[in-house]
């Protein structure tokens, strides 16, 4: 209740002084994960439904949402079920590791709309010379 209370008030205060405003959910608990730290099953579910609750105030208000709970809730299980010990997160269950930073971030810039391909260069193996960028 509380963190529904503090965020209605804190999107409601940007949006008074004119604020764009894109909401983020929060990323994973590893709570399925074959590690050696408690699983503490139950963590990701109250992380699910701070998402929930994210998604709905983005719909109510116009915010914009980027679904990091989501899309990697999505892909870390799918990469479990291969795997057991894979995890987005690092061996403590809680800090993303480079694999979860990495979802973030593209996570992140699909959201926003940025193109797929942001830059290109062509080498030439035989000169070792940079023979076209395009930006």
């Amino acid at each position: 209740a509380a963190y529904e209370k503090n965020l209605r008030a804190l999107v409601a205060t940007l949006q008074a002084d004119g604020t764009r405003i894109t909401l983020l959910t929060p990323s994973i608990f590893d709570q399925t994960a074959s590690l050696p730290a408690p699983a503490q099953v139950g963590v990701n579910d109250a992380l699910g439904t701070c998402a929930v609750f994210v998604r709905k105030l983005a719909a109510e208000t116009g915010a914009a949402v980027v679904d990091f709970h989501g899309a990697m809730t999505r892909l870390n299980a799918e990469l479990q079920r291969a795997d057991p010990a894979f995890t987005l997160i690092g061996p403590d269950r809680i800090h993303p590791a480079a694999p979860g930073h990495f979802v973030m971030a593209y996570t992140f810039l699909k959201t926003q709309g940025a193109p797929a391909e942001v830059a290109s260069l062509t080498l030439d193996a035989r000169t070792a010379t940079v023979t076209h960028i395009a930006r």
